[in-house]
């Protein structure tokens, strides 16, 4: 067996098993600096210390606390219901690896974060692009229910930021678990597909929608007033009531339920997405197939 000729102490930084020293981090800053995804030293109070220049291209100019930098939130991670990559390494001493939505330059971007204790206090983060495809369900092509949760968060506060309203609507495809019984899961399976295909289609620039569940689905609407929330979901009704998805054996009419919420980005994504389904299932309640818009809910 090859044994490592480092001192015990330096390898198990490098293996994340200890905090890695500054002065190996003075000496590695120059390397670090030309890696092309972005690397950023945090202090012990969130603030931005030191910054690569893919963290720029990334994010912009290194200023602030982390959290606003790469999540445009005002709190950190693990007070907004997320990991928290630095609170973790903090806490644990060694390395730890979360994936991360961040608000990047270019729009909302799904990250692998690697963050390693420094001697002395703080943390380094890697952020590891991750692509796009690892974030999608593998079925419908659309977001994964992770991904889109901490995409639509991102996007939440920056919509609250500009003091602009938002809509979300959540969709069930009727009557999925008797197709499943009835024609079996391959043919399940083709349904979904197809509707995920039919989603993605319907889309309107600048949306992003996800599979919540097995056949659940839910859409974020950056933007929408509750006028362009109800004309856009009567058009994807219209379209799901013409999709026609051919078996073997038969041809299948899927159609689907829906809730609607609309309103200001002040209201948190989750109590939007409950304020949704809860209208979905009332829309299912009243024979499926159908619309329902929720109630407006209260504001913290």
């Amino acid at each position: 067996m090859v044994r490592s000729k480092l001192p015990v102490s330096q390898e198990n930084a490098l293996l994340g098993k200890s905090p890695i020293p500054r002065d190996a981090l003075e000496a590695g800053w120059a390397f670090l600096d030309h890696l092309p995804f972005p690397i950023i030293e945090i202090m012990e109070d969130y603030s931005v210390g030191r910054a690569n220049r893919a963290s720029t291209d990334f994010y912009g100019a290194p200023k602030g606390k982390c959290y606003e930098l790469s999540h445009a939130r005002d709190v950190p991670c693990d007070q907004a219901g997320e990991a928290c990559p630095k609170s973790a390494a903090t806490e644990k001493c060694s390395h730890v690896a979360v994936r991360h939505a961040h608000a990047t330059t270019d729009g909302v971007q799904m990250f692998l974060v690697s963050a390693y204790p420094l001697e002395h206090g703080g943390i380094l983060e890697f952020h590891l692009p991750i692509e796009e495809t690892l974030a999608r369900d593998g079925l419908t092509g659309l977001y994964t229910r992770d991904f889109f949760d901490q995409l639509l968060g991102r996007q939440r506060a920056l919509l609250a930021r500009m003091n602009l309203e938002y809509s979300i609507v959540m969709m069930d495809i009727d009557n999925f678990k008797r197709i499943n019984d009835e024609y079996g899961h391959p043919v399940g399976d083709l349904v979904l597909r197809e509707f995920g295909a039919l989603l993605r289609s319907e889309r309107r620039d600048g949306d992003s929608i996800g599979r919540y569940g097995g056949e659940e689905f839910c859409v974020f609407m950056p933007g929408a007033d509750s006028n362009g929330a109800k004309a856009y979901v009567a058009r994807l009704q219209a379209a799901i009531r013409a999709l026609r998805v051919d078996s073997d054996t038969d041809t299948i009419d899927p159609t689907a339920s829906f809730g609607v919420w609309s309103g200001a980005a002040t209201i948190v994504a989750a109590d939007a997405i409950k304020a949704a389904d809860e209208a979905l299932y009332e829309a299912k309640r009243a024979g499926r197939d159908c619309i329902r818009i929720a109630a407006e809910p209260r504001q913290a």
